[in-house]
């Protein structure tokens, strides 16, 4: 959808976790992240670690342009870092390859810059809440547990009435006298 928003060939999402410095890529074309070290994170590390909006008409006239992760250096680009305040994450939005004008426009960095949080809102919600349903998992796959025991033991007991007892040992005593 954002493609189609801001006219453009791709967008992605890059997360810094700046406690540690590791940056990853979220995009269509990968369903995990893909970890870019400081030194390959190219113009996208250099506007998440300096907290910068950029907009290039060709990437690669940015002094940080990387070929991993900034491609071939030839497509516009806008990046729009978003710190969360709730922890040490620093997100990047990012669009590449702007279609009709070959640029990005003030007017895609204002709409960029607005709907920023409601994205990073809705990621830190999805993220939550796919953590509560973990821990939702815990106590039913314990409770599964405990249920599947119970029943190997009301089998067992159910084996050690008295009267089954001793006629299995009666049982087994004649077969052994025999």
């Amino acid at each position: 959808k954002m493609t189609r928003l801001f006219n453009c060939r791709s967008f992605e999402i890059w997360l810094l976790h700046s406690d540690s410095n590791e940056i990853f890529q979220y995009s269509d074309s990968s369903s995990d992240p893909i970890p870019f070290r400081t030194a390959e994170s190219g113009v996208v590390g250099y506007s998440l670690l300096n907290l910068c909006s950029i907009s290039l008409t060709n990437v690669n006239l940015h002094s940080a342009y990387h070929p991993r992760s900034d491609g071939n250096g030839e497509q516009s680009i806008l990046i729009m870092p978003v710190r969360d305040q709730d922890s040490p994450k620093i997100y990047g939005l990012v669009l590449r390859g702007k279609r009709s004008l070959s640029f990005f426009t003030d007017t895609d960095e204002k709409i960029l810059a607005e709907i920023a949080p409601l994205i990073i809102t809705s990621l830190n919600s999805s993220e939550f809440v796919e953590k509560s349903f973990k821990h939702l998992e815990e106590p039913e796959k314990t409770a599964k547990r405990l249920q599947s025991l119970l029943e190997v033991a009301e089998a067992i007991s159910g084996q050690l009435h008295i009267d089954t007892l001793i006629e299995s040992i009666m049982n087994k005593g004649s077969d052994l006298v025999n």
